[in-house]
C-alpha cells in the first residue's frame, strides 16, 4: 500500500470513468461494446447482486461496505469456484463497494493435494483497487462444516503488507460443498 494514500483514497472513483477516452472511435454500435471493453483491458464480469452481503472493513480502513460476488459460472465474466482452484490459481471472487469507490477481492488456493479443496487447505485473500494495487493481503485455512447447517468458511490471519501490519479478515459464506446454502453478513 502506498504510504501517501489510505485504502479509501486508493479505491475512490473519479466522476468520469478513466477509460472513457479509450472508447472514442472504437465502438460504433452497442453490440461492439463487449469486444471493445476486452480489448482495452476493462472486461465485464458476471456479478450476482442477489448474493450481495454487507461487510464491515473498518479494520482495513474502508468502513462499512457491500460485497458483491462474481458468479461461479462457465459463462464469460463468471469465475471458477474457489473449491476447484488448483494450488497457485487465483480468481476474482467479488467487488467491494463503499460510498467512495470500489475494490476487487481475489482468492488464491495456496495448498492442497486433491482436485477439490479440503478442510485445512490454505487460501489467501488479496484486496486491490481497480489498477491492481493491493492494500490488504492475508491467508488462512479453509474450514468445511460437517452438517447441512454448517458452511464453508475461510479465516485469515494478520499479515504484513508493504511493511505495515494488517489485521485478520474473517471470510465469508459459500453454497458449495455443503448441502444447504447459508448466507452470512460476516465476510
Amino acid at each position: 500500500m502506498s504510504t501517501a494514500q489510505s485504502p479509501e483514497e486508493l479505491i475512490r472513483l473519479p466522476l468520469t470513468p478513466a477509460i472513457k477516452d479509450k472508447f472514442i472511435g472504437l465502438a460504433g454500435q452497442t453490440d461492439e461494446l463487449d469486444q471493445v471493453t476486452r480489448e482495452i483491458g476493462a472486461p465485464a464480469y458476471l456479478l450476482n447482486f442477489y448474493c450481495a452481503t454487507p461487510i464491515d472493513l473498518s479494520s482495513i480502513g474502508l468502513g462499512k461496505a457491500l460485497h458483491i460476488p462474481v458468479q461461479v459460472s462457465q459463462r464469460e465474466g463468471g469465475r471458477k469456484s474457489v473449491f476447484d482452484l488448483s494450488p497457485g490459481e487465483e480468481v476474482l471472487v467479488g467487488i467491494i463497494v463503499t460510498n467512495e469507490g470500489l475494490a476487487l477481492r481475489f482468492m488464491t488456493r495456496k495448498t492442497g493435494n486433491s482436485s477439490s479443496a479440503q478442510t485445512g487447505d490454505i487460501y489467501s485473500t488479496r484486496i486491490t483497487n481497480r489498477e491492481g494495487e493491493a492494500f490488504f493481503e492475508s491467508e488462512g485455512p479453509l474450514e468445511i462444516g460437517t452438517t447441512s447447517e454448517d458452511r464453508a468458511h475461510f479465516r485469515t490471519t494478520a499479515a504484513m503488507l508493504s511493511g505495515t501490519q494488517v489485521p485478520a479478515l474473517d471470510g465469508g459464506w459459500s453454497c458449495v460443498a455443503i448441502s444447504k446454502c447459508m448466507f452470512s453478513s460476516a465476510e
